[in-house]
């Protein structure tokens, strides 16, 4: 237990609350400007994205240090966070062309083998792997209990998120 203490205290390192104060700044500067600031928006959400493998790897390989964003991280070469977007965004796309009870239920699902597709991309760097179902369930299978608990935070971390915006929309408050 003492080993996922450490990663969930992860995020409050101070080299991880550095770059989310770094982001935030970011995002609120390209907010501000509007339009123009959708290019910035776009790099910083890419950094993001990146900085996030680079998170990924560094706790499966066992670091505890959580890594110091650098030029060799947002390297524009590395593409395994666009792959990831293209998956979520086709499966928002399939949502909202279906629709109904079917609709919510391929979220679920969705959801649920998310954190799969991310480990199979970043392990092999395959789109096509982090797409296939098969693929996802060998993953899952191989990943044993500790898949179940990783389901477990993100379901926190959904009802969390959801509770936020319930709250937010109730009290009128403007969160994006």
């Amino acid at each position: 237990m003492p080993l996922l203490l450490r990663h969930i205290l992860r995020p409050f390192h101070p080299t991880t609350l550095l770059l989310v104060a770094v982001f935030t700044l970011l995002f609120a500067i390209a907010g501000a400007a509007g339009l123009l600031g959708l290019p910035l928006f776009l790099i910083a959400f890419s950094w993001t994205l990146k900085y996030a493998y680079v998170l990924l790897e560094y706790v499966a390989n066992g670091i505890d240090e959580p890594p110091v964003l650098s030029v060799e991280m947002v390297n524009p070469v590395e593409q395994r966070p666009l792959f990831q977007l293209a998956i979520i965004l086709s499966v928002v796309a399939l949502v909202l062309w279906i629709e109904g009870p079917l609709a919510i239920a391929i979220v679920v699902i969705a959801t649920m083998l998310l954190p799969t597709s991310t480990a199979i991309l970043w392990a092999s760097g395959r789109i096509l792997a982090a797409a296939n179902p098969i693929e996802m369930f060998r993953t899952m299978r191989t990943m044993g209990w500790t898949y179940a608990a990783l389901l477990g935070v993100v379901a926190v971390a959904v009802a969390v998120a959801a509770a936020a915006f319930v709250y937010a929309a109730d009290r009128r408050i403007v969160l994006c």
